[in-house]
C-alpha cells in the first residue's frame, strides 16, 4: 500500500513540472524585479491658488450632547381597545357555547331519566300483568277442580301387565310420510 502512495506522489510531482508550473529562467514575469517606473515629481509644482487651512482640532463641545428619547407609542391604546373588544367577543362566544353545552347535557340527562322512569313503569306493568295472569290461572285451576284431576288409580295400579290400557306408542316419523 505504501508503494502505490509513493508512486502516486512521484507521478503528481512529475505532472506538475511537465505542465509548466516550474519557472523558466528567462521568463520576465517570474524574473527578478527590474527598474520600476516612478513619477518624476509633482505634476503641479505651483502653489495652491487658495489658502489651505490647517487640519481641524476637535475639542469637547460647549453644550452637552442631545439625549435621544424614543417617540411615544400611541398604537398600544388603539390596539388595546381593539384587543379588549375581541377578548369580550371571544368571552361571550365561549360563554354561549358553554351554556349551550350545559343545556344539551341537561336535556340529555332529563331524557335519560325520563326513559329510565318509563322503563321502570313498563317493567312494573309487565310484572303486574304476569302476577294477574298467574292468579287467573290458579283460580281457573281451582274452579275446574275435579274435572281436571286425574282419576284415582284403580286397584291394579294402571299397569299394562295387569290389564290396564297401555299408553299409545308414538313413533318419530314425519307427518304424512310412511
Amino acid at each position: 500500500m505504501h508503494t502505490s502512495t509513493v508512486r502516486a506522489a512521484a507521478l503528481s510531482c512529475l505532472a506538475l513540472i511537465a505542465s509548466g508550473c516550474a519557472v523558466a529562467p528567462a521568463d520576465p514575469y517570474y524574473g527578478a524585479p527590474g527598474p520600476v517606473y516612478t513619477q518624476p515629481g509633482p505634476v503641479y509644482a505651483s502653489p495652491a491658488p487658495y489658502p489651505v487651512a490647517p487640519a481641524p482640532v476637535y475639542a469637547a463641545p460647549a453644550y452637552p450632547p442631545p439625549v435621544v428619547v424614543p417617540a411615544p407609542v400611541y398604537r398600544y391604546e388603539r390596539d388595546s381597545a381593539w384587543q379588549a373588544r375581541e377578548r369580550e367577543r371571544e368571552r361571550e362566544r365561549w360563554l354561549a357555547e358553554r351554556e349551550r353545552d350545559a343545556r344539551m347535557q341537561r336535556e340529555r340527562n332529563e331524557r335519560l331519566e325520563r326513559d329510565r322512569r318509563q322503563a321502570q313503569r313498563d317493567q312494573a306493568q309487565r310484572e303486574r300483568a304476569r302476577r294477574e295472569q298467574m292468579e287467573r290461572e290458579r283460580d281457573r285451576r281451582q274452579h275446574e277442580g275435579d274435572a281436571r284431576r286425574p282419576p284415582p288409580p284403580n286397584e291394579r295400579g294402571d299397569r299394562p301387565d295387569r290389564g290396564g290400557n297401555p299408553p299409545a306408542i308414538r313413533w318419530n316419523r314425519p307427518e304424512g310420510g310412511s
